[in-house]
């Protein structure tokens, strides 16, 4: 059956063409992606054309939204991240540090299907950076309980989740920097949990999480068998 093609059909394709001419290095197969304004026919569309991509950047947004819209758009870019990546099976290394992938942000449903995408993918680097996930807009301000959406934070909700079997079974370097991941002693322990999951991790970036001496402790007491060649431990509290 031929589809049918609607005024909608051809912005979208014009939207994807335009993403290409502007944002993909063929040379480095490289793709830079900014989610805003992208919904699931431009993900179908990019998905569906000829470009190879091995490395994957996404840019921060610029939001004027209130908190609870900004959830919701959070999470829509994470389901259409995974998207992306199960078209995508010769993508190497995801660059998420302009998505705030953040425990208290992430539906459930959210973190499953990104889950399962990176369990089908060939992933083998990824990167984390909670200082450069968002533009900020000087007239606009978030406020959010406890960890607000300014403040980007990995915890053991997504780490447990990353940490099930063949999730990153691939993966050979990761970085979490700036994920305040050490704000006690259970994100110590799932740190140490999420290393023994990962069979083929040989590096390991935990750059400003504010692991203290007693994290640290446990993190290592904690580690039954890896492959860790190097684990980077920059600005955190260490003494």
């Amino acid at each position: 059956m031929k589809r049918q093609y609607t005024d909608e059909n051809l912005n979208s394709n014009l939207k994807v063409k335009s993403i290409i001419e502007k944002h993909y290095d063929e040379k480095n197969k490289s793709l830079t992606l900014d989610f805003n304004g992208l919904d699931n026919d431009h993900i179908v569309n990019l998905n569906a054309t000829n470009i190879e991509v091995e490395t994957l950047h996404i840019l921060p947004s610029l939001s004027t939204r209130n908190n609870y819209d900004e959830k919701i758009f959070i999470n829509k870019k994470i389901t259409l991240l995974s998207q992306f990546i199960k078209g995508h099976p010769n993508l190497k290394t995801l660059d998420l540090t302009g998505i705030d992938i953040s425990d208290e942000i992430i539906t459930d449903e959210s973190l499953a299907a990104f889950s399962q995408a990176l369990s089908e993918s060939g992933i083998k680097k990824i990167k984390f950076d909670g200082a450069n996930t968002k533009l900020k807009n000087n007239n606009y301000h978030h406020i959010y309980s406890n960890n607000t959406i300014n403040n980007y934070y990995i915890g053991p909700k997504i780490l447990r989740a990353l940490a099930k079997p063949n999730i990153l079974k691939n993966v050979e370097s990761i970085s979490f920097v700036n994920c305040n991941i050490c704000t006690n002693d259970n994100g110590a322990k799932a740190i140490a949990d999420f290393i023994n999951a990962c069979p083929n991790l040989t590096e390991l970036n935990l750059s400003g999480n504010q692991i203290k001496d007693r994290g640290l402790k446990i993190i290592a007491y904690s580690l039954t068998h890896t492959t860790l060649q190097t684990i980077l431990l920059d600005s955190n509290k260490i003494t």
